[in-house]
């Protein structure tokens, strides 16, 4: 399915089912399209908001994000349905939209704005989520976020947890791939440092290879006792109500890049995917599916579509499954920037 934009003018797209794609919506500025699987798991956690034309009276606002939650969906869900009515109620975001628009506004004092209102989004989104946790008695639920906000010629990058975005731009004639978030875990420093001055404690895993987690100081005597304490594999994210006490934190890190045109494409996706490929592999499968128009799972086996998103993730679990490995929720979302 092919999605033009008149056809899903002025909508946002959110939903639940364990596999789903949206199909390819084409912006006069770049082509996106999303996709997610459940793979070998039994409940799909992942959550997405696809938002191209995010605000009905303008065509230059976009917005995209990925939720991974742990400890059910529930976190994943609320924040889902949340996050954009929170960062456009945010004073900065008020601020933004009228500084956007005048050619007065220098860049520093757009980035300041728009750092400021993810930043509040963020916070803002966390809070009524801890709100429904105590009312709910969701003690456990929490839930990654790596979100894209498009506004006029800036792309605006938040994330906590180990949900990454990754971006592509040419350099010199050849193609240049990287990360453009750091997962946030609790081995890392100054986040180590964080977790021990609020009473939490890290805790590498002796079955798990390479994974920390984070504990509250009195996790092993509320086990000896038969209670459910929480660990948690990462140390900033939504929800996570019985951590907040031990150093969780929601305040993401923002980057901002200017000029839409000067990059090829960004991909954001959950860990799910990024477990399996490298960000030039992943570029290269959707540059190549993007191209050719129709989908290259791994560049070998052919499909009918046109949705890079589909070839990525479908890749993935045909890696997973060539390997034996199980695969987890994975979502992506693929976003190429016109010429």
């Amino acid at each position: 399915m092919n999605v033009q934009p008149a056809e899903c003018d002025r909508q946002t797209y959110s939903d639940h089912v364990s596999t789903e794609s949206l199909g390819v919506f084409y912006h006069r500025k770049y082509t996106a399209s999303v996709h997610r699987e459940l793979g070998n798991r039994l409940i799909q956690e992942d959550r997405f908001v696809f938002a191209p034309y995010m605000i009905p009276e303008r065509n230059d606002v976009s917005f995209f994000g990925i939720f991974d939650g742990t400890g059910g969906p529930f976190a994943a869900d609320t924040i889902q349905n949340t996050i954009i009515e929170h960062m456009v109620s945010t004073d900065a975001w008020k601020s933004l939209m009228t500084a956007i628009d005048s050619a007065e506004t220098g860049s520093t004092k757009i980035r300041q704005l728009a750092a400021t209102a993810m930043k509040q989004a963020y916070a803002n989104a966390d809070k009524e989520l801890l709100e429904l946790c105590q009312k709910t008695d969701e003690h456990y639920t929490a839930s990654t976020g790596v979100t894209v906000l498009l506004i006029k010629d800036y792309i605006v990058v938040a994330h906590v947890g180990d949900s990454r975005a990754a971006i592509c731009y040419e350099d010199g004639g050849a193609y240049v791939t990287r990360f453009i978030t750091t997962d946030h875990k609790p081995h890392s420093p100054d986040e180590k440092r964080r977790i021990k001055a609020a009473g939490g404690i890290v805790v590498y895993s002796k079955t798990r290879h390479a994974t920390t987690f984070l504990r509250c100081g009195d996790y092993l005597k509320r086990h000896a006792r038969g209670e459910r304490p929480m660990q948690i594999q990462y140390s900033r994210a939504f929800g996570g109500k019985e951590l907040k006490r031990c150093g969780l934190l929601c305040e993401p890190d923002v980057s901002i890049y200017k000029g839409l045109h000067q990059h090829k494409a960004l991909i954001i996706a959950s860990d799910g995917l990024w477990n399996v490929f490298k960000t030039r592999t992943a570029f290269t499968i959707v540059l190549r599916a993007h191209s050719n128009g129709m989908c290259i799972v791994l560049i070998v086996h052919r499909h009918k579509g046109k949705n890079p998103s589909i070839t990525l993730v479908e890749s993935a679990i045909m890696k997973n499954t060539a390997e034996s490995r199980n695969s987890d929720n994975i979502t992506s979302i693929v976003i190429i920037f016109n010429a």
